[in-house]
């Protein structure tokens, strides 16, 4: 394996989820965090392959520093795209794909898919909390609200998802 394969993957290793939790913080929606993760790392692989590493005192801080561009990026991106989209006709449907480490069950399933699609802070403070195992004053940090808040999130967020379990409508 080469040099620069071996310093990636010891970066990756080292800071994949640091990075996940940074981006999962600052964006609104559970499906873009992927494309957001994957594009920081391959322009990261391309940089180091262009121009070598020597130069990076700090991977993780020049990822989250990349990751920070890299959702101005994707959001003017997306903004512009929608910008310019026409509206469906009748009967077009719009797929989203749903790939997740959670699809082992079908309850873990019906879990995440609600979690996706709760307002975009409850989600973060969802995902942080169960799926970064931050305590409830390092999620209120991360995010910038009280812990109060954040519990006030966890409570509401657990009963749409109880809801949902039960075969409820939460809307």
């Amino acid at each position: 394996m080469k040099v620069k394969e071996q310093y990636f993957d010891r970066v990756y290793d080292d800071t994949y989820t640091d990075i996940l939790k940074y981006v999962v913080a600052k964006t609104s929606r559970a499906d873009e965090v992927e494309d957001i993760v994957q594009a920081v790392y391959q322009k990261f692989y391309m940089r180091i392959c262009r121009r070598g590493h020597s130069d990076i005192k700090n991977p993780q801080a020049f990822l989250i520093a990349s990751a920070r561009r890299e959702i101005i990026r994707f959001y003017t991106t997306k903004r512009l795209r929608n910008e310019r989209e026409t509206t469906f006709e009748p009967g077009m449907e719009a797929e989203v794909p749903f790939e997740s480490t959670l699809e082992h069950s079908d309850a873990a399933q019906v879990v995440w898919e609600t979690v996706k699609e709760l307002a975009p802070e409850s989600y973060r403070v969802f995902t942080l909390y169960y799926g970064f195992d931050l305590p409830v004053e390092e999620v209120a940090k991360t995010l910038g609200l009280t812990p109060q808040a954040v519990k006030s999130r966890l409570f509401r967020a657990r009963n749409v998802v109880r809801s949902r379990l039960k075969g409820e409508s939460y809307d």
